[in-house]
């Protein structure tokens, strides 16, 4: 491996004092230490009080305190030691361990190191025992293995190289963000494609023309590895996708994709959308699906996660609106990203998960026509729950399914106590309590039931709700979705009369 004299300089000045007259554009020729000159060698001698380092064109490391054979075997070490270091770092990429390449690199450096593939990936960084010390970015990838779509925005890079498009950057944020550090990166590539990229976070030690040499090294053993992984990643068969959109009718495939989560057709599912061509941020919608597609699989493995132009499409048996490990994910995703996102509601049933997809983009595009959230806290501008605009989606559906799969999940679970097991008192007195405008007094006329039995009922009722009754919006979309019920019904028993009655004939 050739070497520079600001590479030599890097590994010496941890280790002892000295002083360092170096040319800014020299080059890494440098082979061998010698105690005569010789071309592209390093020639050790002494001069009054101290040994000198002398490469090409008069550039000059001075060490103190040592004899000349000291001084000529420390350097030859310093040979040495980069030999074995591109000679370990060539294996370990062969084996895929880039936890020990950072271990190994990031001393030589004296600086954090981040190595990531082509959608951002973390595939090993520096660990840095006070996390809260970096900036929010570093912060936010040691949390959830991936960049924010907001840093790829805006750190800007800039080649020092412009005539090479794989030569080493310099990088820093466009804008100014508070404790935002900087630094140096070389992007790999396969091809036009960027497959990966090696970053070091100027922290303690001023980067320089040595540490650039040294990354563009370890990039060039790095890309060819990186490149061939990335080329490997082969899109598996999604027969939930086809299902979604594709309207195909193999249910086995389906099923079969399900049990790989551990899921029956009978679960109570969810679907969450992010958007992030839901903002202006001048980034690729691709490349900014792809980043937050891998970011949900890497923390979220118990989530089925696909895209389908502009979105980015979770479906889950979980409730991911009150799951507060997703919600704190969420939080964080929102400001660091410039995204939109959307749930629609956990309803049972894969026959019922193309009317989730529905919701969910109902949600999303009448959350961001819904001027009321202008006054609300910043952050919630971004996440829209279907629950706040069910009423407006079934008045608008034609779907008599879309209908029913958008009734209040609370009504739902009510209605069919009623219907498969005949427990009729509960649907009957939200119902009747919802039509008497909330009067207790009221509802327990119509209903022949003392006061404080009525207060019991709703009492059991609303821990079944978890939702404000004094919301007049609430009690219209409940209202509503009684009336689809009982309308499905009332088609139901039409129908089954018909047939009955053509049967007899």
């Amino acid at each position: 491996m050739k070497l520079s004299m600001w590479m030599i300089a890097n590994r010496l000045a941890p280790l002892m004092d000295i002083r360092t007259e170096i040319h800014k554009d020299a080059r890494p020729i440098l082979s061998s230490a010698r105690l005569a000159y010789a071309t592209n060698c390093v020639h050790v001698y002494a001069e009054k009080d101290y040994v000198v380092y002398e490469g090409e064109d008069g550039d000059r490391i001075q060490i103190y305190n040592l004899s000349v054979l000291e001084a000529f075997e420390i350097l030859q070490g310093v040979f040495d030691y980069y030999q074995d270091w591109e000679a370990r770092v060539e294996e370990d990429v062969r084996k895929g361990n880039y936890r020990d390449i950072i271990e190994q690199t990031e001393f030589i450096f004296r600086n954090p190191i981040l190595i990531q593939d082509g959608n951002t990936k973390v595939l090993a960084m520096s660990h840095v025992d006070k996390l809260e010390s970096m900036d929010s970015e570093w912060q936010y990838i040691a949390r959830y293995g991936y960049s924010s779509l907001n840093s790829i925005y805006q750190i800007e890079y800039e080649n020092l190289e412009p005539e090479n498009r794989e030569s080493c950057s310099v990088f820093h944020w466009k804008q100014k963000v508070e404790n935002s550090f900087h630094g140096i990166s070389k992007a790999l590539y396969i091809g036009n494609t960027e497959c990966g990229r090696i970053s070091v976070v100027e922290r303690g030690h001023a980067v320089n023309a040595g540490d650039v040499q040294l990354l563009d090294r370890l990039g060039q053993i790095l890309q060819p590895y990186i490149g061939i992984a990335m080329q490997n990643q082969v899109r598996p068969e999604n027969p939930l996708y086809d299902y979604l959109f594709e309207h195909s009718e193999d249910k086995e495939k389906v099923l079969r994709q399900l049990a790989h989560f551990g899921w029956s057709e009978d679960e109570n599912f969810e679907i969450a959308l992010l958007d992030p061509e839901g903002m202006d941020n001048g980034m690729n919608p691709t490349k900014a699906r792809n980043v937050i597609e891998h970011a949900i699989m890497h923390n979220f493995s118990g989530c089925f996660v696909m895209q389908k132009s502009p979105y980015v499409i979770i479906l889950t048996n979980r409730n991911l609106y009150r799951d507060r490990v997703f919600q704190t994910f969420l939080v964080s995703f929102t400001e660091q990203n410039s995204v939109y996102s959307s749930f629609s509601l956990q309803v049972r049933g894969i026959e019922n998960i193309p009317c989730l997809y529905r919701q969910a983009v109902y949600a999303l595009e009448a959350g961001r026509r819904d001027s009321r959230l202008m006054e609300e806290d910043e952050l919630l501008r971004h996440i829209f729950r279907f629950g706040s605009y069910a009423s407006r989606f079934i008045i608008e559906a034609p779907d008599m399914q879309d209908k029913i799969c958008a009734c209040h999940p609370a009504v739902v679970r009510l209605w069919e106590q009623k219907v498969r097991k005949g427990k009729t008192e509960p649907y009957d007195t939200l119902k009747t309590f919802l039509e008497s405008e909330r009067s207790i007094q009221r509802t327990a006329t119509e209903m022949y039931a003392h006061r404080n039995t009525i207060t019991y009922r709703l009492g059991k009722i609303q821990s079944i709700l978890k939702e404000d009754l004094d919301d007049p919006e609430l009690r219209m979309y409940l209202l509503l979705s009684m009336m689809i019920l009982e309308m499905q019904q009332s088609r139901e028993e039409a129908g089954e009369k018909c047939f009955s009655e053509a049967a007899g004939k």
